[in-house]
């Protein structure tokens, strides 16, 4: 099984969080029920989906139950699929697309309390704005970026809006302000030294502003702080202690400030790096994997009100496993 990706979400309303997998070789996602025992159940039955790339979750319909929305690799296809609240979801739904779908996610651009889909396609921010019918619109351009790659969305400026932040195979991070009534102006960009491969926000100085945080190609990574104006800060850069290949971010010991887990696949280590009150990172802790990981979330799998970190890693054949990583903070 090659673990893809791992969302952390409770799928059923029982208040515990289970895990969702997409197995890019099985070409299926797989949700398994946590029993807040320290074990999961067997997996519920396959839904199949040819070449996962990525997939979040959001109520999309209105009816208080988390959907699936996933994408595939090198495809223009969106797959919707509708939680029906007994662990199983309808018939996909499938929405095609003008072009490859690089990045996706679920947010409310234009106030309407309903969540909206928004893509990056390697040349354009794009949204589907859901109806009040439930269904999506055609595509609504946001902004034009080439070579996008990832994105997120944050209110920028404080005025309530959902902005964009974008990044680009240029080696750039653009800001696209959301002027409301389903305008958007490409409001400034930044250059980067490398290409990002990860993109976060987190209040990570605790200053009740989002700032953006970026992995590059070359193991480092940067904090953009927010000025709360439609300004970011240059960034700030940190040097990782090793080269990783996977980079998250939670608050792993309770103390309300997100912290920064990396994973190295040479020699098999997760290391945690804690922040403490400034936005700084001066501890590092750092813990042995069972194998190369390339996939990480942490979760409460046992309602302990401790960490512990999904893991899927690879062995060295043809597949991965999903493994407990716990983290005593």
């Amino acid at each position: 099984m090659y673990v893809k990706s791992i969302t952390i979400v409770d799928i059923d309303d029982d208040n515990k969080e289970n895990i969702i997998i997409a197995n890019r070789f099985g070409f299926e996602i797989k949700v398994f029920f946590n029993y807040f025992n320290g074990q999961l159940n067997d997996e519920t039955d396959s839904i199949s989906y040819a070449g996962i790339h990525k997939k979040v979750v959001g109520d999309l319909n209105d009816d208080k139950k988390l959907d699936i929305i996933a994408i595939g690799e090198l495809t223009n296809n969106i797959t919707l699929l509708y939680n029906t609240g007994n662990g199983t979801f309808n018939d996909k739904i499938m929405i095609s697309t003008n072009s490859i779908v690089a990045d996706i996610d679920l947010v409310d651009m234009n106030e309407d309390n309903q969540l909206d889909i928004v893509y990056t396609n390697l040349a354009a921010v794009v949204v589907l704005f859901n109806t009040d019918d439930h269904t999506f619109s055609h595509e609504t351009l946001i902004s034009i970026v080439k070579s996008a790659n990832l994105f997120k969305v944050i209110n920028i400026n404080d005025d309530n809006m959902s902005d964009s932040i974008v990044t680009d195979f240029g080696r750039k991070m653009s800001i696209i302000l959301n002027h409301g009534n389903k305008s958007f102006i490409h409001y400034r960009f930044y250059s980067t030294e490398y290409i990002a491969t990860y993109i976060f926000t987190a209040d990570i100085d605790n200053d009740n502003k989002i700032d953006v945080i970026c992995g590059y190609q070359d193991s480092t990574f940067g904090i953009y702080f927010n000025k709360g104006n439609g300004f970011i800060d240059p960034p700030t850069i940190y040097i990782a202690e090793f080269k990783y290949e996977v980079l998250f971010i939670d608050d792993l010991n309770n103390d309300k400030k997100p912290d920064f887990i990396l994973a190295q696949s040479k020699d098999y280590k997760i290391s945690i790096y804690y922040n403490v009150d400034n936005g700084m990172f001066p501890n590092v802790r750092i813990f042995p994997a069972n194998g190369d990981p390339f996939v990480l979330k942490p979760i409460d799998i046992n309602g302990d009100g401790k960490m512990e970190i999904i893991v899927s890693c690879y062995d060295g054949k043809a597949y991965a496993y999903i493994g407990l990583l716990t983290i005593l903070c």
